[in-house]
Parts: C-alpha cells; sequence; structure tokens
C-alpha cells in the first residue's frame, strides 16, 4: 500500500529539512567568514540574505528543472561540485586568514561614479579605505556555487506526492529554500555578533582574531571536505 503524506505535512517537512540544510559545517563555515569581515548586524543580515536567496534559487530552478524534465544528478557530478564547494569553502577561509593580519586587506570596489563594475584589490600594509565598496554580489555567488553539490539530496527528499502535483512540487521547493534562508540568516547573525563582540570599546585587533579563527576554521572544514569527498 502506498502512503504519501499530505501536502501540507511534505511541504512543512521541506521546510525543516531546508533549515537543517543551511547549518551544514560547509555553508556555515563559508557564510560565517564572509559575515564576520562585517561592520554591522545590518550588514551581516543582509549578506545571509544574499547569500541565501543564490544557494536557495539554484537549490530550486535546479531541482524543479530535474524533476519536470524527468533528470537525475549522476553520483559523479555530486562528487566533483561537493569537491568545489570545499575549495570555495577553503578559499574564502584562507583568505579571511590572510586578511586578518593586517597585512594584507583583500577587497572590491569601483573606480568613480560612472564606473558600474567592482574590481579587486590587494593592498599591502594597515588599514586602506576606500568608498563605494562592491560587496553585493560576492555573497550571492558564493552561495549559488554552493548549492549545487546539493541538488542531488534535495531531489531524494521531495516525496512523491509532491512530483505528482506542480503545486505542492513548487510549495515543497519554496519551503526548503525559505528554510535555508532562515537558518543561514540566523548563523551570519552570530558570526556577525561575535566578530562585534571581538572589536567592542574600538578594540580592532579583537575583531580581526575573531575573523581569523572564522577563516582558520573556514579552512579546515574546506580542506576537510574537499578530501572526503575525494
Amino acid at each position: 500500500m502506498d502512503i504519501q503524506p499530505h501536502p501540507i505535512l511534505a511541504i512543512a517537512g521541506l521546510f525543516g529539512l531546508g533549515v537543517l540544510h543551511g547549518v551544514g559545517a560547509d555553508h556555515l563555515a563559508a557564510l560565517g567568514t564572509i559575515a564576520a569581515k562585517r561592520g554591522s548586524l545590518r550588514e551581516a543580515l543582509l549578506v545571509a540574505l544574499r547569500f541565501g536567496a543564490g544557494h536557495a534559487g539554484v537549490l530550486a530552478v535546479g531541482a524543479g528543472l530535474c524533476l519536470l524534465l524527468g533528470l537525475a544528478i549522476p553520483e559523479a557530478f555530486e562528487r566533483v561540485a561537493e569537491i568545489s564547494g570545499g575549495g570555495v569553502v577553503a578559499l574564502l577561509g584562507a583568505l579571511a586568514v590572510i586578511e586578518a593580519t593586517g597585512v594584507v586587506r583583500i577587497h572590491s570596489h569601483a573606480h568613480g561614479v560612472h564606473d558600474e563594475h567592482a574590481h579587486p584589490h590587494v593592498h599591502v600594509g594597515m588599514e586602506h579605505r576606500h568608498a563605494g565598496h562592491g560587496h553585493r554580489h560576492g555573497a550571492t555567488l558564493v552561495g549559488a556555487l554552493m548549492a549545487v553539490s546539493g541538488l542531488r539530496g534535495l531531489l531524494a527528499l521531495v516525496p512523491a506526492a509532491a512530483q505528482r502535483s506542480p503545486v505542492v512540487l513548487g510549495g515543497s521547493v519554496l519551503a526548503f529554500g525559505v528554510g535555508v534562508v532562515v537558518s543561514m540568516v540566523i548563523a551570519a547573525l552570530a558570526g556577525a555578533g561575535a566578530a562585534w563582540l571581538g572589536g567592542r570599546a574600538g578594540l580592532r585587533p579583537g575583531a580581526r582574531t575573531v575573523r581569523g579563527l572564522v577563516g582558520a576554521a573556514s579552512f579546515a572544514v574546506g580542506v576537510f571536505w574537499i578530501v572526503d569527498a575525494w
């Protein structure tokens, strides 16, 4: 006897699984590293929303297309995607550690008022400030890149009842994406809060120390992810 969950239960279940997916070690490492660099909880919240939107968007579009077209994600593709995701996390962590030393500063900014594109810059030495930093797309891109490795797992989580109904399918995938964003917002606020506490009362070296520790943890997680998926 084929027993299928009620559509509401299926959607609620996918929301819960999305929350759990969002607090995965690789996601927390990448998001924490990005958020710890921000100077306020508001900026960290925006980073989390962009990261989560990029991540959930790729999962929703990718899973939806695969289910509608009857496509399957090969295990080899998932493996390559996991290695790539681990590389992104490790790179973010390494850059955070280097920048936390205060000797090398890495960021992007636009040249002039009419320049629509942000360009990466590396500064050797202590604090070097520019107006008009362009961090808008970095978090979204990282979130999108790290979503590719989760497509195969999401397809396995979507119940058969959802696959038979476009409405339930859309609701399930959307609920999963919302769950991912919610958990990432919480994680980003926690990371930014730790950095804020470390730099409280103008103790900038304390904030850099927190960013360096978060970066080192991210690098370790990224390397582990690569080795585990290899």
